[in-house]
């Protein structure tokens, strides 16, 4: 594989993170458990990004993280060129599958926005619409159609 990547969106991005990172034979870290320590002048977001840069310093390496916005993909990108990220989309009004769901106690409310992955960044779109093995597939597929892996 030898890719990095990062997926990212809906409700269940770290559990599918870590059935593809499984799949792949990848390193899996979820982001949202890195709790980075409080350094004066950066944001508790732009230190857990830090984290995510750290945990794709593996060959292959998968992390799975809730939000992540344009510009913050940039900026892991300008760190990580190779990364590749895979952005779940639940179909329009309907919940997530259940069969991800868990009951979690944020620490920090994460409220930055998830701008949909354009297509001049390197990763793919993905349904949330179906079976956890059925949506790795899908995105195994995807990024192998598309050179990404």
């Amino acid at each position: 594989m030898s890719a990095r990547i990062v997926v990212f969106g809906a409700m269940g991005h770290a559990l599918v993170g870590a059935a593809l990172a499984a799949r792949a034979r990848a390193v899996f870290t979820d982001g949202d458990a890195i709790r980075p320590a409080v350094v004066p002048g950066i944001s508790m977001r732009e230190m857990r990004l830090r984290g995510v840069i750290s945990a794709l310093g593996a060959p292959d390496a998968v992390v799975g993280i809730e939000r992540v916005s344009r510009p913050e993909r940039d900026w892991l990108r300008s760190a990580v060129p190779s990364i590749v990220f895979v952005q779940l989309v639940p179909m329009p009004g309907e919940q997530p599958a259940p069969r991800r769901r868990r009951r979690c106690q944020r620490i920090e409310p994460d409220e930055s926005p998830i701008d949909a992955l354009l297509s001049d960044e390197r990763g793919v779109r993905i349904a949330d619409d179906a079976g956890l093995d059925q949506v790795v597939a899908r995105i195994v597929a995807a990024l192998e159609s598309q050179s990404l892996r």
